[in-house]
Protein backbone atom coordinates (compact mmCIF):
# COMPACT_ATOMS: atom_id res chain seq x y z
CA UNK A 1 0.00 0.00 0.00
CA UNK A 2 1.23 3.17 -0.98
CA UNK A 3 0.49 6.27 1.53
CA UNK A 4 0.10 10.14 0.51
CA UNK A 5 2.63 11.99 2.13
CA UNK A 6 0.54 14.86 2.25
CA UNK A 7 -3.58 15.46 3.49
CA UNK A 8 -6.17 15.95 0.23
CA UNK A 9 -6.37 19.01 -0.61
CA UNK A 10 -3.19 20.31 1.24
CA UNK A 11 -0.36 21.71 -1.23
CA UNK A 12 2.96 20.65 2.13
CA UNK A 13 3.81 17.72 4.70
CA UNK A 14 3.84 20.43 7.30
CA UNK A 15 4.95 23.84 7.76
CA UNK A 16 2.07 25.96 8.59
CA UNK A 17 -1.57 24.20 9.54
CA UNK A 18 -3.27 26.75 6.44
CA UNK A 19 -1.17 24.69 3.70
CA UNK A 20 -0.79 21.36 5.45
CA UNK A 21 -4.31 20.60 6.81
CA UNK A 22 -6.03 20.28 3.14
CA UNK A 23 -9.65 19.93 3.28
CA UNK A 24 -12.92 18.72 5.72
CA UNK A 25 -15.41 16.32 4.69
CA UNK A 26 -18.15 14.69 5.84
CA UNK A 27 -18.18 10.97 5.66
CA UNK A 28 -19.34 10.23 2.21
CA UNK A 29 -19.28 13.84 0.93
CA UNK A 30 -16.98 14.63 -2.03
CA UNK A 31 -16.94 18.20 -1.53
CA UNK A 32 -16.55 20.36 0.96
CA UNK A 33 -19.19 22.11 3.07
CA UNK A 34 -17.63 25.67 2.68
CA UNK A 35 -15.69 28.40 0.33
CA UNK A 36 -12.72 29.02 2.59
CA UNK A 37 -11.52 28.38 5.91
CA UNK A 38 -9.52 31.95 7.47
CA UNK A 39 -6.98 30.60 9.26
CA UNK A 40 -5.35 33.92 9.90
CA UNK A 41 -7.59 34.36 11.98
CA UNK A 42 -5.98 32.72 14.79
CA UNK A 43 -4.29 34.47 17.42
CA UNK A 44 -3.16 33.64 20.79
CA UNK A 45 -4.45 30.40 22.39
CA UNK A 46 -7.92 30.77 20.94
CA UNK A 47 -7.75 28.38 18.43
CA UNK A 48 -10.52 28.57 16.01
CA UNK A 49 -11.71 29.75 12.91
CA UNK A 50 -15.26 30.10 11.30
CA UNK A 51 -15.42 29.24 7.70
CA UNK A 52 -17.23 30.96 4.87
CA UNK A 53 -19.84 28.04 4.05
CA UNK A 54 -21.30 27.59 0.57
CA UNK A 55 -24.74 28.84 -0.27
CA UNK A 56 -27.37 26.27 1.76
CA UNK A 57 -24.83 25.06 4.04
CA UNK A 58 -24.95 27.73 6.95
CA UNK A 59 -25.37 25.31 9.12
CA UNK A 60 -22.07 23.88 8.60
CA UNK A 61 -21.17 19.86 9.29
CA UNK A 62 -24.27 18.73 10.98
CA UNK A 63 -26.80 15.90 9.88
CA UNK A 64 -29.14 18.13 7.64
CA UNK A 65 -26.19 18.05 5.51
CA UNK A 66 -25.06 14.73 5.28
CA UNK A 67 -24.57 13.27 1.83
CA UNK A 68 -23.90 9.63 2.01
CA UNK A 69 -27.09 7.91 3.91
CA UNK A 70 -26.47 4.33 3.16
CA UNK A 71 -25.60 2.38 5.92
CA UNK A 72 -22.64 0.26 3.81
CA UNK A 73 -19.03 1.57 3.57
CA UNK A 74 -18.15 3.97 1.31
CA UNK A 75 -18.55 2.94 -2.75
CA UNK A 76 -15.99 4.48 -5.33
CA UNK A 77 -18.99 6.95 -6.59
CA UNK A 78 -18.48 8.76 -2.78
CA UNK A 79 -14.44 8.06 -2.09
CA UNK A 80 -13.93 12.07 -2.36
CA UNK A 81 -9.92 10.56 -2.91
CA UNK A 82 -11.22 8.50 -6.21
CA UNK A 83 -13.23 11.45 -7.13
CA UNK A 84 -10.30 13.97 -6.46
CA UNK A 85 -7.14 12.32 -7.45
CA UNK A 86 -8.81 9.47 -10.48
CA UNK A 87 -6.39 6.55 -11.43
CA UNK A 88 -6.37 4.39 -8.57
CA UNK A 89 -6.06 6.95 -5.66
CA UNK A 90 -8.78 6.39 -2.71
CA UNK A 91 -9.34 6.45 0.83
CA UNK A 92 -8.11 3.95 3.57
CA UNK A 93 -10.34 1.53 5.11
CA UNK A 94 -9.98 1.38 9.20
CA UNK A 95 -8.30 -2.21 8.38
CA UNK A 96 -5.48 -0.16 6.45
CA UNK A 97 -5.16 2.01 9.59
CA UNK A 98 -4.73 -0.66 11.83
CA UNK A 99 -2.05 -2.24 9.69
CA UNK A 100 0.31 0.79 9.51
CA UNK A 101 -0.12 1.39 13.44
CA UNK A 102 0.74 -2.38 14.08
CA UNK A 103 3.84 -2.07 11.54
CA UNK A 104 5.18 1.09 13.08
CA UNK A 105 4.16 -0.27 16.61
CA UNK A 106 6.72 -2.88 15.73
CA UNK A 107 9.06 -0.86 14.26
CA UNK A 108 13.50 -0.48 14.99
CA UNK A 109 13.42 3.64 15.97
CA UNK A 110 14.38 3.87 19.86
CA UNK A 111 12.45 6.46 21.27
CA UNK A 112 15.14 9.15 21.14
CA UNK A 113 15.48 8.77 17.23
CA UNK A 114 13.66 11.95 16.82
CA UNK A 115 14.16 14.33 19.76
CA UNK A 116 15.17 17.25 18.34
CA UNK A 117 13.86 20.43 17.53
CA UNK A 118 12.61 19.84 13.93
CA UNK A 119 9.99 17.34 15.66
CA UNK A 120 9.99 17.62 19.48
CA UNK A 121 9.32 14.16 20.05
CA UNK A 122 8.63 13.71 23.64
CA UNK A 123 5.79 11.03 23.65
CA UNK A 124 6.29 7.54 22.71
CA UNK A 125 3.55 5.64 21.98
CA UNK A 126 5.37 2.57 20.82
CA UNK A 127 8.44 1.33 19.04
CA UNK A 128 7.88 4.05 15.67
CA UNK A 129 4.67 6.14 17.13
CA UNK A 130 5.85 9.66 18.38
CA UNK A 131 3.52 12.95 19.09
CA UNK A 132 5.40 15.36 17.43
CA UNK A 133 4.73 18.82 18.95
CA UNK A 134 6.44 20.61 16.46
CA UNK A 135 7.51 18.68 13.23
CA UNK A 136 8.07 21.66 11.22
CA UNK A 137 6.23 23.91 12.71
CA UNK A 138 3.36 21.86 13.45
CA UNK A 139 1.97 19.39 15.86
CA UNK A 140 0.97 16.09 15.10
CA UNK A 141 1.61 12.15 15.22
CA UNK A 142 4.99 10.54 12.94
CA UNK A 143 4.51 7.17 12.04
CA UNK A 144 7.63 5.17 11.90
CA UNK A 145 7.87 1.52 10.42
CA UNK A 146 11.77 1.05 10.17
CA UNK A 147 12.12 1.75 6.03
CA UNK A 148 9.89 4.87 6.14
CA UNK A 149 8.10 7.68 7.80
CA UNK A 150 4.60 9.33 7.44
CA UNK A 151 3.34 12.52 8.96
CA UNK A 152 -0.44 13.38 10.41
CA UNK A 153 -0.73 17.07 11.07
CA UNK A 154 -3.15 17.51 14.13
CA UNK A 155 -5.19 19.21 12.29
CA UNK A 156 -8.69 19.24 14.20
CA UNK A 157 -12.50 19.47 13.04
CA UNK A 158 -15.12 21.25 11.60
CA UNK A 159 -18.45 21.57 13.18
CA UNK A 160 -21.31 22.90 12.88
CA UNK A 161 -19.52 26.38 13.61
CA UNK A 162 -15.93 26.35 13.57
CA UNK A 163 -12.74 24.86 12.85
CA UNK A 164 -11.55 24.09 16.32
CA UNK A 165 -8.49 21.70 17.98
CA UNK A 166 -6.08 21.89 14.85
CA UNK A 167 -2.74 21.55 16.89
CA UNK A 168 -4.11 19.35 19.75
CA UNK A 169 -6.40 16.78 17.72
CA UNK A 170 -6.48 15.43 14.29
CA UNK A 171 -9.07 12.96 12.88
CA UNK A 172 -8.57 11.52 9.48
CA UNK A 173 -11.31 9.44 8.15
CA UNK A 174 -11.78 5.87 6.64
CA UNK A 175 -14.17 4.39 4.13
CA UNK A 176 -15.04 1.76 6.77
CA UNK A 177 -19.05 2.37 8.55
CA UNK A 178 -18.79 1.21 11.94
CA UNK A 179 -19.38 -2.21 13.30
CA UNK A 180 -20.94 -0.73 16.23
CA UNK A 181 -23.36 1.86 15.23
CA UNK A 182 -23.95 2.75 11.12
CA UNK A 183 -24.46 6.24 12.12
CA UNK A 184 -20.70 6.41 12.84
CA UNK A 185 -18.10 5.62 10.55
CA UNK A 186 -13.90 4.57 11.50
CA UNK A 187 -11.28 7.00 11.93
CA UNK A 188 -7.71 7.60 12.97
CA UNK A 189 -7.77 9.81 15.93
CA UNK A 190 -4.56 11.44 17.66
CA UNK A 191 -2.70 13.35 19.97
CA UNK A 192 -0.42 14.07 22.79
CA UNK A 193 -2.17 11.05 24.93
CA UNK A 194 -3.29 8.43 22.55
CA UNK A 195 -3.30 7.28 18.69
CA UNK A 196 -6.59 5.42 18.05
CA UNK A 197 -6.33 3.56 14.80
CA UNK A 198 -9.94 2.15 14.72
CA UNK A 199 -12.13 5.29 16.28
CA UNK A 200 -15.32 5.83 15.08
CA UNK A 201 -17.39 9.11 15.16
CA UNK A 202 -20.04 10.84 13.93
CA UNK A 203 -20.73 10.91 10.32
CA UNK A 204 -21.33 14.45 10.13
CA UNK A 205 -17.87 15.32 11.40
CA UNK A 206 -16.00 17.27 8.99
CA UNK A 207 -12.29 15.14 8.99
CA UNK A 208 -9.19 15.56 6.99
CA UNK A 209 -8.51 12.52 4.74
CA UNK A 210 -5.02 10.59 3.58
CA UNK A 211 -5.31 9.15 0.23
CA UNK A 212 -3.54 6.42 -0.54
CA UNK A 213 -3.79 3.89 -3.49
CA UNK A 214 -2.36 -0.15 -4.16
CA UNK A 215 1.16 -0.89 -4.73
CA UNK A 216 1.62 -1.63 -8.95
Amino acid sequence: LKWATMNLGATTVAGDYATCAGDYYQWGSVETLYESIPWNSWSGTLKFSIPSWKSGKEIGFEEENIEYKSDDDLPATNDVVNKTLGGSWRMPTSQEFMDLYDACLNGVYDATTYKSTSCDALTNFGKGIYWCGNFDGVAGVLFCDGTSKLFFPATGLVNRYYILLAGSFGYYWSSTVSGNNTAFAYDLSLSSINVFPQNDSYRSSGFSIRPVKDAE
